[in-house]
């Protein structure tokens, strides 16, 4: 009802999604990477981690490496984290390698913008900036007038360009 508060409805769905779905794992990974989405959005970072790690164990037991669902399901296995910035640079940069590999997705601005911003964390500005550059090229080869991604153009590439002005300074 109008009146359930969406953490009740998330966490029912969240309880449900494996029973109920567990016949269909392409679209139970899917589930659980929205379900994380979802709880992050809401600040629940727990919860989050949790459903991307189960949409990755999943996606790693359908396809073959590389694939775009695997690099997107890595990537937001460590998107939210901020500790361990060296394994997630790790994770992130195998993220990318899949995704340059199968050159297809529209993931990989994103994923370079990120990679970038932690590689500036940890003092390497250097790979900051060519990591932002290379993802700076793939926006605009990608998300050209009919593409999905063509919406997030300007921005990515606002983003990918600041971060590799900051790096460079």
């Amino acid at each position: 009802g109008p009146d359930t508060p969406i953490r009740a409805v998330l966490d029912e769905a969240a309880i449900r999604v494996d029973r109920d779905f567990t016949d269909r794992p392409e679209l139970l990974a899917d589930l659980h990477h929205i379900l994380g989405d979802t709880y992050g959005a809401l600040g629940l970072i727990e919860e989050a981690v949790r459903h991307h790690d189960r949409s990755l164990a999943l996606r790693e037991s359908i396809y073959v490496a590389p694939h775009p669902k695997i690099a997107e399901a890595l990537y937001y296995s460590v998107a939210g984290s901020r500790d361990h910035l060296a394994q997630s640079a790790l994770t992130m940069q195998r993220a990318l390698d899949m995704l340059r590999q199968r050159n297809e997705g529209n993931n990989f601005p994103f994923i370079a913008r990120d990679l970038a911003g932690r590689y500036r964390m940890m003092g390497r500005p250097r790979q900051a900036a060519e990591v932002a550059a290379e993802g700076a090229i793939v926006a605009e080869a990608r998300f050209v007038p009919g593409d999905d991604g063509f919406r997030y153009r300007d921005t990515i590439l606002w983003l990918l360009v600041t971060t590799q002005a900051a790096a460079l300074l």
